[in-house]
């Protein structure tokens, strides 16, 4: 999805069944003094994410849910204000791309947060808007082309079979490595990730592409489509990174930082795109001319005559001229 993270969802399997190990153990023994409730009772608060938490590099701290909600709500405004200057109409297909995004983003943390809301209900959930979201940035990526190669006709026709070609080939890997992924206890949540880093990979290839071919056409960008393009890279790399840690099934002790560093790369990018589509376009000054080649020219103009001065005129007698 979004570069959002998944926040408890993500847990591993693993990690819950020590927790109700821990808790077993502590019914079954005697705490002996008051120490060892003390390291008891900090724990259970920090394997349940407790509001108590003295860190912000942890799920559901104050940064946590800024870095998830924050960027959804600056896609959404910039929606709204890229309506108004009619961006909509240069590039329609960005547009639905940031009020898709904002709203699934709002959408999916409410979903996190919510604790009526099962597990299971949320990964498909998540599972719907990965696809939703798949087509969309197909769109995008069209329209990133078609803008690149709009003033080149010549190389758009040689360029519409390279694009397809390319995407068929890295969707044909992105299937291989989704069949090699590593499914866990929980396959639900093991499916959405695999089914991330498949989009991630494709996205990531395609954009590869599209400045390789700019760069060997010696095309030149437009200068929304070049900040599209770049905030979209660095979302899909970072985001190709990560997806394929959890894809995988490779968890460390602080695995969530890979959330958090996810979510600030997004973040990030969403304010390359205000910069991008907000900023005015620079314009080509106008090279004025010379104060003595102006004055040369102005000159001639007076003294010179002109060629119906030069040409006899018709009603005038020839043997007048002699």
């Amino acid at each position: 999805m979004m570069n959002s993270c998944s926040g408890l969802r993500r847990q591993s399997p693993p990690d819950k069944d020590k927790i109700s190990r821990f808790d077993c153990v502590a019914k079954d023994k005697t705490v002996a003094n008051q120490g060892s409730l003390r390291l008891f009772v900090a724990a259970r608060e920090s394997a349940r994410y407790s509001a108590k938490l003295n860190s912000m590099l942890y799920p559901h701290s104050l940064l946590w849910h800024y870095l998830w909600v924050g960027p959804c709500v600056l896609l959404l405004i910039l929606a709204v204000l890229s309506w108004r200057r009619q961006l909509h109409r240069i590039i329609p297909a960005f547009f639905v791309y940031m009020v898709f995004e904002g709203i699934q983003g709002l959408t999916m943390w409410g979903l996190d947060v919510a604790p009526r809301v099962s597990n299971d209900t949320y990964w498909r959930s998540d599972i719907v808007g990965l696809t939703i979201e798949s087509l969309v940035k197909i769109a995008v990526l069209w329209e990133l082309f078609s803008g690149l190669v709009r003033q080149r006709p010549r190389v758009a026709s040689s360029g519409n079979p390279l694009i397809a070609c390319t995407g068929a080939v890295l969707g044909l890997l992105a299937m291989m490595a989704a069949a090699r992924a590593h499914v866990g206890q929980y396959a639900i949540m093991s499916h959405a990730q695999i089914f991330e880093q498949t989009i991630y990979m494709i996205e990531t290839g395609v954009l590869l592409f599209l400045f390789l071919f700019g760069a060997h056409f010696h095309l030149v960008w437009d200068r929304r489509d070049f900040g599209i393009g770049l905030g979209l890279s660095m979302s899909a790399c970072v985001g190709l990174g990560v997806s394929a840690f959890f894809a995988n099934g490779i968890f460390f002790k602080r695995y969530y930082l890979l959330d958090f560093a996810n979510m600030a790369t997004y973040h990030t990018c969403v304010l390359i795109w205000y910069y991008f589509l907000l900023s005015p376009m620079p314009t080509r000054p106008n090279v004025a001319m010379p104060h003595n080649l102006a004055s040369r020219s102005k000159l001639r103009s007076k003294t010179a005559p002109s060629v119906r001065q030069l040409l006899p005129s018709p009603n005038l007698d020839p043997c007048a001229l002699d």
